[in-house]
């Protein structure tokens, strides 16, 4: 059989035709193919940060190097006592000056807790919360922002709220309605902690300050020149390398572990503290803070604590950070005024 050139042309231009086609109806799964292999190669970054991250023994050095890389400089025994209380599931307040640095010390801490974790409570009304209850609801922690704009007095029905729900209680507000009454709660299993600038108008009451452990900043010159000091140590990257990408993972991740723990503990030096604890009315309530420290700083360091019966064993180093970074305090607040 003979071929001419336009039969040739004729059959080239048809067999182009056909690829195109072919490759046109491919195209959509060669798409997805290529989505896939995206996916997976993010997928194995994300997999090889995480071995990288569970390879990372926390502890309090980690913590430190984390808030003193963001910027809180010189306030080691808050940074480390805000976020025991965070993990332990302990409600409390800090109270400095307006300027001190208080707010952002903890904007820090809630940046190491876990996403979606902390619903910020802007308190405009006492019946403010209970709008969108269904959310507070979803979170493991309340943060009320400068915590004075929104009392007036000490017997304001916030008052009684944040007293209610750090006991553990929930809250309630019942909503008449044309087609009956409505009930909207707010569950008391929330961690609450909050900023109070103390040279305003509100000062909490004996009843309301048991109920929180109070932190201070620290506001002397010496302080304010260790934060400039490290202004200057951070621009210039002189700390960049205090905490490695990983080890930020790892930090995050070793957080939200303690936070989820359900555990109970045993302390062998709690008869010998108790009997240094002055023996006051508030030394009954007080005393709970300062216990509770010791078991946070014993979940904190859970890796490398013993169990005894199913309870982790709060060890003799647990104590002794506690009492350097908050027993002074905790004796002002429990003797006799």
């Amino acid at each position: 059989m003979k071929y001419s050139v336009t039969n040739l042309k004729n059959a080239f231009g048809t067999a182009v035709g056909l690829v195109k086609k072919g490759y046109a109806a491919s195209q959509p799964v060669l798409d997805k193919s290529k989505q896939l292999v995206v996916a997976g190669k993010d997928r194995l970054v994300d997999v090889y940060g995480d071995v990288e991250s569970s390879r990372v023994d926390i502890n309090y050095n980690h913590l430190l190097n984390y808030y003193k890389k963001s910027g809180v400089a010189g306030e080691e025994k808050l940074s480390v006592l805000q976020t025991l209380c965070a993990i332990g599931g302990i409600n409390f307040g800090i109270v400095s000056n307006s300027g001190s640095g208080k707010t952002y010390c903890l904007d820090k801490l809630i940046d190491l807790l876990p996403d979606d974790g902390v619903y910020r409570l802007e308190l405009s009304s006492k019946t403010a919360p209970f709008y969108d209850s269904e959310n507070i609801n979803k979170s493991n922690f309340v943060y009320i922002p400068e915590l004075q704009k929104a009392m007036r007095s000490k017997s304001s029905d916030i008052t009684e709220m944040l007293k209610n729900m750090a006991e553990g209680k929930p809250c309630k507000r019942i909503v008449t309605k044309s087609s009956g009454q409505d009930i909207q709660e707010i569950t008391g299993d929330k961690t609450i902690f909050f900023t109070l600038a103390n040279e305003n108008y509100f000062n909490p009451d004996k009843e309301f300050n048991r109920r929180y452990l109070m932190l201070e900043t620290d506001d002397s010159r010496d302080q304010t020149e260790k934060i400039l000091d490290l202004k200057i140590q951070n621009r210039n990257g002189y700390n960049d390398s205090l905490l490695k990408p990983n080890e930020l993972r790892a930090l995050r991740k070793h957080i939200g572990k303690c936070i989820d723990m359900k555990v109970d503990f045993f302390n062998p030096y709690l008869e010998e503290i108790t009997k240094k604890i002055p023996k006051t009315i508030l030394a009954r309530s007080y005393t709970d803070h300062l216990f509770d420290l010791f078991d946070s700083s014993a979940l904190f360091n859970y890796k490398d604590r013993e169990q005894k019966e199913g309870r982790i064993v709060v060890e003799k180093k647990d104590v002794s950070l506690i009492l350097k970074l908050y027993w002074e305090d905790f004796i002002e607040k429990v003797k006799d005024k």
